[in-house]
């Protein structure tokens, strides 16, 4: 991954429409704090052990498959663009992790 790749998928993570988006998919209200966990390392990892180093391809085989995953990491924020890429080119899919989702009601009387 290059630098103005992780520049860019922070810009993209940082979105008010990505919030905006979670928020309303675990239907929290106003009122309640919300926290997002990145997948994101974990991603690169995979990416880095299985199309970088691993497989049985020639070096622009190798570059266009990590071409092609470093595009679909940016395409939705799910993730389901990369796993599908990672397949296409031979990885193993990538692992399911679970996560909790944490919500918190704000006290009546407290501000931010």
């Amino acid at each position: 991954m290059a630098f103005d790749d992780i520049v860019r998928e922070a810009d993209l993570k940082c979105r008010a429409s990505r919030f905006a988006r979670v928020r309303q998919e675990v239907k929290a209200s106003d009122e309640d704090l919300v926290r997002i966990y990145d997948r994101g390392k974990d991603n690169l990892l995979h990416v880095l052990d299985h199309l970088a180093v691993g497989g049985q391809w020639g070096p622009q085989a190798r570059a266009e498959a990590i071409r092609a995953a470093r595009v679909a990491a940016l395409v939705d924020d799910a993730g389901t663009e990369l796993a599908k890429t990672l397949v296409k080119h031979g990885a193993a899919p990538l692992p399911v992790k679970a996560q909790t989702i944490l919500w918190v009601k704000k006290r009546r009387g407290t501000t931010a």
